[in-house]
């Protein structure tokens, strides 16, 4: 008797209460996954809008250092501006995911950022020549 109790009673009670265990706690696990779902799944959306936005600056960058390279590429070899901007957005296409619109947009911001700072630079010299000469 002793042995059919320790044999066969003690392990088939044993494996009812760990199931039984197990069984509670992967319930309790899913009703807690499933209350909290919507907010889980609101924080993987803001961790991929967020890994978006850093890329999208990330490109944003390099196409405004190819930019900035191909006007000077274009001022050593005098570059029409259509050769530049082809060049431009040939380069900035193998290199970054943005869009046309995208690429367009950047770089008319970043010529005209780039020329108006030359202006400047010209005004300024041109002031300070011509205080200088009086």
């Amino acid at each position: 008797m002793k042995d059919i109790l320790i044999n066969q009673i003690i392990p088939d009670v044993l494996y009812l209460v760990l199931t039984t265990i197990f069984g509670l706690i992967a319930y309790y696990v899913k009703q807690y996954l499933n209350s909290h779902s919507s907010m889980i799944e609101t924080q993987k959306q803001q961790i991929v809008e967020k890994i978006g936005m850093e890329r999208y600056e990330n490109d944003v960058k390099i196409a405004k250092q190819i930019i900035l390279a191909v006007e000077q590429m274009g001022r050593e070899f005098k570059w029409e501006s259509e050769i530049k901007h082809t060049k431009a957005v040939e380069m900035i296409s193998q290199r970054t995911g943005l869009g046309t619109n995208d690429i367009y947009n950047i770089i008319k911001a970043t010529v005209a950022e780039f020329n108006k700072d030359r202006n400047t630079s010209i005004n300024t010299v041109q002031t300070n020549n011509e205080t200088a000469n009086k």
